[in-house]
C-alpha cells in the first residue's frame, strides 16, 4: 500500500493499478467471484479516486482545445506510435507535435490498428491470458495520459515518459513469446545478439542529442521541422546566449510550416533584446492580433513599454494580461512592482498576495512582498518572506 502511494505521488498514471490488479486476479490467477476481488482492492480504489480528484483539481483552469472524439482519435495514433517506438526506437525526440486536421480520414489506419489490437486481446483471453493481460496493462496505464494531448495551445500526440509504465505490459508479452521459443536455437541467439547490438548503437546515438538543451531542440527540429514549440525553445536559448541572427533564422525557417503567434513573439523578444523597439512592438502587436485570447503578447507589450520607461502604458498592458489570464503570476509581480515604485503599497500588496495564491514558490513575489512589508513596518513578516525567497533561490 505504501509503495502504491509513493507510485501515485510519482506518476498519477498508476491510478489504474486497481483495475490491473483485478484483471490479474481474474486472468492470471483464475480467481472467480469478481465482487470479492473488488472488495479486496477497495483501499487501492479509494486512493486512486482521491488522486484523480486532486489531479483534476490541479487542471481546473486548463481548457482542452480537443473534443472527446478528437482526443480518442489522437489516442489511437499515440497508442500505435508507442508500440512502434518500443520495437523500433528511432526518431525519438523531446517533442512530438501534431499540426494536421483531426479527421476520421486522417486517423482511419490508426483506428483500424486499435480495433485489431482489441480483437487480438479478446481472442487471447482464453488462448493466452498473459498476452491479454499485457495488452490490458499497456492500455489501462496509457489511458490517463490521453487528456494531456493539448498544452499551451499546442497539440502533442506523444511524450516519451508516458510510455515508461505502459511498456511493461509489452515487455511481458515479449518475455512470454520468448519463453515459448527454443532458447537453444542458434538462429534465435544470433538474432537476439544482433538486436541488442543495434539497440546499443541506437542508444549511444540518442544520448548524443542530450549534450545540452541546444542539441536537444536542434534534434527535435531535425525530426519535426514543423514543431513551433521546439523552434521557440531553441530561439530562446540562442537569444539568451547572444546569438541573435541564429535565433532569428530558426524562427524564420519555421514560418513556411506554420505562421504561429509564438514565432512572432520570439522575433519580438530578439528585437527587444537588441534595442529595436518599434520592430519588437510590431511583432508583439501582430502576435496579439493572431490570438486575441492569449495574455502573453499583451504582457510582452507591457514589458517592452516598461523597458523604455513608459510605466503608465506598461501598467495598462499588465492589467489587460491579468484580465485575460488571472494566473499570470509574473504579470501580477510586474504590475505590483510599478505600483510599489509609485507609492501605492496597498494595491501592490494585493497583487503580490494574489500572485502567491497562484504560485507560492514565486521568488520575485516573495522578494517584493518582503520589501512592501518592511515599508509597512512589519519587519518580522518581511524577514519571513526574504528567507523564503532565499531558500527557493537555492532550491531548498
Amino acid at each position: 500500500m505504501i509503495i502504491f502511494v509513493l507510485a501515485l505521488l510519482s506518476k498519477v498514471m498508476v491510478v489504474t493499478l486497481p483495475a490491473i490488479l483485478i484483471i490479474y486476479d481474474y486472468l492470471i490467477d483464475n480467481r472467480r467471484g469478481i465482487k470479492k476481488i473488488i472488495i479486496e482492492k477497495l483501499p487501492f480504489i479509494i486512493l486512486s479516486i482521491i488522486f484523480i480528484i486532486i489531479a483534476l483539481g490541479g487542471k481546473e483552469r486548463v481548457v482542452s482545445v480537443l473534443s472527446i472524439q478528437e482526443m480518442a482519435m489522437l489516442a489511437s495514433k499515440s497508442t500505435l506510435f508507442y508500440v512502434q517506438k518500443i520495437f523500433i526506437p528511432v526518431g525519438l525526440t523531446i517533442i512530438y507535435p501534431f499540426n494536421e486536421a483531426i479527421t476520421i480520414g486522417t486517423f482511419f489506419p490508426y483506428i483500424i490498428g486499435i480495433l485489431l489490437m482489441i480483437g487480438g486481446g479478446i481472442f487471447a483471453i482464453k488462448k493466452s491470458p498473459l498476452i491479454a493481460f499485457g495488452l490490458l496493462w499497456f492500455a489501462l496505464t496509457l489511458v490517463p495520459t490521453f487528456s494531456n494531448a493539448s498544452k499551451a495551445g499546442f497539440i502533442f500526440f506523444a511524450v516519451d515518459r508516458y510510455a515508461y509504465v505502459p511498456s511493461i505490459g509489452i515487455f511481458l508479452i515479449v518475455a512470454f513469446v520468448f519463453s515459448k521459443l527454443n532458447c537453444k536455437s542458434k538462429i534465435l541467439i544470433g538474432s537476439l545478439v544482433s538486436i541488442s547490438l543495434v539497440l546499443g548503437l541506437l542508444s549511444i546515438s540518442q544520448t548524443r542529442t542530450w549534450v545540452d538543451s541546444e542539441h536537444l531542440y536542434n534534434h527535435a527540429i531535425d525530426v519535426y521541422p514543423e514543431s513551433v514549440p521546439a523552434r521557440a525553445s531553441l530561439a530562446r536559448i540562442l537569444r539568451e546566449s547572444g546569438e541573435y541572427e541564429e535565433a532569428f533564422a530558426v524562427l524564420k525557417e519555421g514560418l513556411p510550416f506554420e505562421d504561429h503567434p509564438v514565432m512572432h513573439l520570439g522575433a519580438g523578444y530578439i528585437y527587444a533584446r537588441v534595442g529595436q523597439v518599434p520592430e519588437a512592438r510590431n511583432q508583439f502587436v501582430l502576435a496579439r492580433k493572431m490570438d486575441m485570447e492569449s495574455a502573453e503578447p499583451v504582457f510582452s507589450l507591457g514589458s517592452l513599454e516598461e523597458q523604455i520607461g513608459n510605466t503608465s502604458l506598461a501598467q495598462k498592458y499588465y492589467k489587460e494580461a491579468i484580465d485575460l489570464d488571472p494566473s499570470y503570476v509574473i504579470a501580477r509581480v510586474k504590475l505590483a512592482s510599478i505600483l510599489y515604485d509609485s507609492g501605492n503599497l496597498l494595491d501592490a500588496k494585493e497583487q503580490i498576495e494574489l500572485a502567491l495564491e497562484w504560485n507560492s514558490n514565486s521568488i520575485q513575489a516573495h522578494e517584493l512582498l518582503a520589501q512592501i512589508l518592511k515599508e509597512e513596518g512589519d519587519n518580522k513578516g518581511s524577514d519571513t518572506h526574504s528567507e523564503i525567497a532565499k531558500k527557493l533561490s537555492v532550491g531548498i
